[in-house]
């Protein structure tokens, strides 16, 4: 990309907030209690409106500025902080799970001879493109344990049902994990453009179409994440955020879970950073009933 890239401390955004120092071992959440952001995964038939689940989204990305920063994972840092959330088997019952937190940030640079409060927009599309268009199958190429990805359903634009299955090699089994995907772009304002992209558990057993046949065999697994990527500073300084908060399923204690989440996650973010500024590969698209369908071939 023309763009040149370069990591950007928070220090060096005044706009956002800080995170306070009166709670030295953590602080005290400003997250409603949520209600749409749901471990316990939902009935086809009884889906959340994306307009109940990118406000509660945007409440916990806004949180996590202020979460206490975790151990350094090869220079990733990952902020962890505990928040209840309905669990699966939980039955209604808001339960206190670990959100861990990984984020980076580019700091773009005007072209020669232009105005310098002018936004580049090449980066901000460069990335959004690649972090959305057939974003669930793309994440097999930096997150190495996905073995299949299956479009079960698209619902509309922003939203459609998928089943991804996951080899963490023996002694588990494979994890499956069906999911809603919601994208949506919020802003499209060059210079304070936003997206976001969350995933919450569904099941599919509990559909009149039979859906679970078109689903790999394992033991089921369930996260809910949030991805969210933002311009700052009319452009200039770019934010990438991702959420993720999961029970990994069958026999695995939750404390095993609590203890590897975090670096996982910052071997992901890892990966996902290095493929995300890589050149877009051509995707073929194909419309269907007015759908947009986006066909990949692993």
């Amino acid at each position: 990309m023309s763009s040149s890239l370069a990591s950007q401390s928070d220090s060096a955004i005044d706009q956002r907030p800080r995170r306070s120092s009166s709670h030295p071992h953590g602080h005290r959440s400003r997250v409603p209690p949520l209600s749409a952001l749901s471990l316990q995964p939902y009935k086809l038939t009884n889906l959340p409106l994306n307009d109940n689940l990118v406000p509660e989204a945007l409440a916990i990305l806004a949180d996590s500025r202020l979460w206490k920063p975790g151990k350094l994972y090869n220079g990733t840092q990952i902020c962890t902080h505990t928040l209840p959330i309905n669990s699966s088997g939980s039955s209604g019952t808001l339960v206190d799970q670990l959100w861990c937190c990984a984020k980076h940030e580019w700091q773009t640079d005007p072209p020669p001879n232009t105005n310098i409060h002018e936004p580049t927009p090449t980066l901000y599309t460069h990335l959004w493109n690649k972090m959305s268009k057939n974003r669930i199958p793309s994440q097999r190429q930096y997150i190495p344990e996905i073995v299949s990805a299956i479009d079960i359903k698209t619902i509309s634009r922003s939203r459609s049902i998928w089943s991804v299955s996951y080899d963490f090699g023996s002694p588990l089994s494979p994890r499956i994990c069906a999911m809603l995907q919601v994208l949506k772009l919020i802003a499209n304002v060059p210079g304070t453009r936003t997206g976001i992209a969350i995933n919450i558990p569904v099941d599919l057993n509990d559909s009149d179409e039979n859906l679970a046949v078109l689903e790999d065999l394992g033991v089921k697994g369930r996260f809910v994440s949030i991805e969210h990527l933002k311009e700052y500073e009319g452009g200039r300084i770019i934010e990438w955020r991702k959420i993720l908060c999961g029970e990994f399923g069958g026999l695995i204690p939750r404390f095993c879970v609590r203890r590897s989440m975090p670096e996982k996650l910052a071997q992901d973010a890892q990966r996902f950073l290095q493929w995300v500024v890589e050149p877009e590969t051509e995707v073929k698209e194909e419309r269907e009933d007015g759908e947009l369908k986006l066909q990949t071939k692993w």
